[in-house]
């Protein structure tokens, strides 16, 4: 229980903090790859090219969970500010928010008004619902047909518990869309899926990165619309400046364009975000060898 807990709040505060302006965070795929591991702070923060590391640890007892923060400097080790939060099992999400928001004010200053209320906006009061979507989007990363199967599970799942829930129905789209590029389903039978559940997303929450994401690798991949598709993507990055998918995609469209400085900037910036990831360091090979380098 312990574990799907942390896990949970490692993926809620990583995408609680993204969106912030002049804050760099490092996506959560690349961050749970050194959980319980033996290196030291310096060690993984310059493994993941990070300033400072979030550590946390979670106690459980009848229906009360608590959560212990700290902050240290990747660069000294030396330990910042800490704090310990307690809540019942039923207020998880809520506690969550309340951990990125102090987080948030330690990291960043003080915060605006806008990005205040943007951290205390929950995208689904059901914390089932937000469980499955996270289980989806571990499934969606492994990038295999097994994977993306189980994935779409999950998402439906989590859009059963709470339909107005606008992150799985862009996690169908991020699924149905990839189905397509692996060559593993039709693009005929599985594109038209990922347009109607972008556009969707969308619909329900019009400042999710991911949703334009969706919609501009759907425009890129099967409309052939780089105009709108360029548009998508600049949107997805201005609500979220650290999600790196959105510069990952957007960096093979300009590859396929034969943009290849701009292809390589924003490919370097995904793996800035990404520095674990696989895929992304393999097509930003790509571009350098189709620049000659």
């Amino acid at each position: 229980e312990t574990a799907a807990l942390g896990s949970g709040l490692v993926s809620t505060l990583t995408s609680k903090l993204q969106p912030l302006q002049n804050l760099t965070v490092i996506a959560k795929e690349s961050a749970r790859k050194f959980k319980d591991s033996e290196q030291s702070p310096r060690e993984i923060g310059q493994a993941l090219g990070a300033g400072t590391i979030v550590t946390g640890e979670i106690q459980t007892s009848s229906n009360r969970v608590q959560v212990n923060i700290q902050l240290i400097d990747a660069n000294t080790e030396d330990l910042g500010w800490g704090s310990t939060f307690t809540k019942s099992k039923e207020e998880f999400l809520d506690l969550q928010n309340e951990i990125a928001t102090k987080l948030a004010g330690e990291l960043k200053g003080e915060l605006d008004a806008a990005e205040a209320q943007q951290l205390a906006q929950k995208a689904t009061n059901n914390p089932e619902a937000h469980s499955e979507y996270q289980k989806g989007r571990r499934e969606w990363n492994k990038r295999s047909k097994e994977g993306f199967a189980k994935a779409i599970s999950h998402f439906e799942r989590a859009i059963e518990l709470d339909p107005d829930f606008a992150n799985p129905f862009a996690g169908l789209a991020d699924t149905y869309g990839l189905l397509s590029s692996y060559n593993l389903e039709p693009a005929l039978e599985v594109m038209p899926k990922a347009k109607l559940n972008a556009e969707k997303a969308i619909e329900l929450n019009p400042n999710l990165a991911e949703a334009f994401a969706s919609l501009a690798w759907y425009q890129f991949i099967f409309e052939f619309d780089r105009k709108g598709a360029e548009e998508n993507f600049d949107k997805a990055i201005k609500l979220n400046p650290n999600y790196a998918t959105a510069y990952h995609w957007f960096g093979l469209m300009m590859n396929t364009s034969l943009e290849l400085d701009r292809s390589t900037v924003l490919l370097r910036k995904a793996l800035e975000l990404e520095p674990t990831s696989l895929i992304i360091p393999s097509n930003l090979a790509q571009a350098y060898r189709l620049a000659g380098q």
